[in-house]
C-alpha cells in the first residue's frame, strides 16, 4: 500500500475522494501531538514547501516542456500537446 493509501485508511485522508483519485483532508480530528509535527515541519521547510506547492505545480506536466521530458522519469513521446 502507498503511502497515500494508508493515510485514506488511517482516515487521514478521504478515503471516498481517494478512490476517484483526489487527496482531501477527512474531517477527523488530528491529534495535537500530529499537529505540532506537521506545524514543526512546515515552519522547518517552508522554502521546500513552497518549491512543491507554487514553483512545481505551475509547470505543465505533459508536451516538449512537461516535467515528463524534463524529468526523463516517465514516457512522453505519445502526450497530447
Amino acid at each position: 500500500m502507498s503511502a497515500f493509501g494508508t493515510l485514506a485508511a488511517t482516515e487521514i485522508f478521504d478515503a471516498e475522494s481517494f478512490s476517484k483519485g483526489l487527496i482531501k483532508r477527512s474531517t477527523s480530528i488530528i491529534f495535537p501531538e500530529m499537529q505540532e509535527r506537521i506545524s514543526h515541519f512546515e515552519d522547518e521547510n517552508k522554502e521546500l514547501l513552497n518549491l512543491l506547492v507554487k514553483d512545481l505545480s505551475s509547470i505543465p506536466l505533459l508536451g516538449d516542456n512537461g516535467l515528463k521530458k524534463r524529468t526523463n522519469l516517465m514516457e512522453y513521446k505519445y502526450d497530447v500537446n
